[in-house]
């Protein structure tokens, strides 16, 4: 959601004691234009997700499949779970393509036995 440049900006106000925030801020970002810049991006982008978060938090208080996957879980790798009627329709369309290796070749083109 954030800049690499907000991320740093937010990281320096987080790290290191509450008191020496500003000196932090000066000293990484020397430029109080930009310092602003980075600050209402960064309200800008948090307010407009706020209500989406709250809803992800929500959802995720109901239902376990909305969080991230744990570390020990492949993360970064989508799911190979499908809907139960995609499974069959995959069973079945293997069962035809065996039966129909195992027929005769004039079978497989209609022609009459």
């Amino acid at each position: 959601m954030f800049s690499p440049a907000e991320r740093r900006f937010l990281s320096e106000i987080v790290d290191g004691p509450a008191d020496a925030v500003e000196l932090r801020l000066a000293r990484t970002f020397p430029n109080p234009a930009y310092r602003r810049k980075l600050l209402w991006g960064i309200r800008r982008k948090a307010g407009r997700s706020i209500g989406d978060w709250q809803l992800y938090a929500a959802a995720a208080d109901r239902e376990s499949r909305v969080l991230p996957p744990r570390e020990t879980e492949t993360a970064g790798t989508v799911p190979i779970v499908r809907e139960p009627f995609a499974v069959a329709v995959d069973r079945l369309r293997r069962l035809v393509r065996r039966g129909r290796r195992g027929r005769p070749a004039s079978v497989d083109r209609g022609s009459p036995r």
